[in-house]
């Protein structure tokens, strides 16, 4: 059965919503936003692979309650706080999956994070995800 926890900027140091996946705790995508900031379609993201098998986090990066108003210095620690959120949560294989502006934080997470087992970026523009959820595949 698939769960849905949310995390805050207080607790755990990033805002986010893990969507588990039949409980398994092989791997995990962290899923960010681009420029259009939030976390509507990132959660749409992250429940989009959680309803195909793969556990994710939609983070916040900026435009919430909890996060910055504008798209600017977000400390790469945000995203430490999340692996290291997900590493105590059992997950092994990490994986990080950045839309448009967000897909340069990925890279950067990639290059800056080398001890974590496993951080693979996959960026594309915002159309393709908006392409991805109005038709429906």
């Amino acid at each position: 059965m698939n769960e849905e926890i949310k995390t805050s900027v207080g607790k755990e140091g990033f805002e986010g919503i893990l969507f588990t996946a039949d409980n398994t705790k092989d791997k995990v995508l962290i899923v960010t936003s681009g420029s259009n900031g939030g976390i509507k379609l990132t959660k749409e993201c992250a429940e989009f692979y959680a309803r195909h098998s793969v556990p994710a986090l939609a983070l916040a990066i900026f435009g919430t309650k909890q996060t910055g108003k504008n798209l600017d210095r977000i400390p790469l620690e945000y995203v430490e706080y999340a692996i290291r959120w997900l590493k105590k949560l059992g997950y092994r294989k990490i994986g990080i999956d950045g839309t448009s502006k967000g897909s340069e934080l990925a890279l950067l997470a990639l290059q800056s994070f080398l001890l974590f087992p496993v951080l693979l970026p996959v960026c594309r523009p915002i159309s393709s995800v908006r392409d991805l959820f109005q038709k429906g595949k």
